[in-house]
């Protein structure tokens, strides 16, 4: 994941034992871990925590069921290319272009509904007494 997404530890929460499809996803930053490095986080935890961890931040996304956000691609859809500008074309294919990098970027890290995202200010271990 290194070739895609250097320096990057992405943090998945599944909260509910009974509702795994909603997850909670953070990017860590590793300036902010307590030893700053990503592999002493992997170590220390594993790739799949074993015990409760929480995690407390600003939400930063929350997808809805159905997207009804303006897709702005869709500007030029009634045009052929001939009908537009040099300008316009170029703008097009830009366009095009950052949508084919959000669609790739997906794959790796952008939630979709019920998912959300948050910037975590901090990731603790619950502990109970009984």
């Amino acid at each position: 994941m290194d070739t895609f997404t250097p320096n990057r530890l992405n943090f998945r929460l599944a909260p509910f034992d009974d509702f795994p499809d909603f997850q909670i996803l953070a990017n860590l930053k590793s300036k902010y871990l307590v030893n700053g490095d990503f592999e002493n986080v992997i170590y220390t935890y594993g790739t799949r925590p074993n015990i409760k961890l929480s995690v407390f931040g600003v939400i930063t996304s929350c997808p809805q069921k159905d997207d009804k956000r303006v897709n702005l691609n869709d500007e030029y859809l009634a045009y052929s290319d001939d009908e537009l500008s040099e300008v316009e074309v170029y703008d097009k294919v830009f366009r095009n272009v950052f949508s084919s990098f959000e669609a790739f970027e997906k794959f790796f890290f952008v939630p979709s509904y019920p998912k959300i995202a948050i910037d975590p200010i901090g990731i603790y271990r619950e502990i109970s007494y009984e």
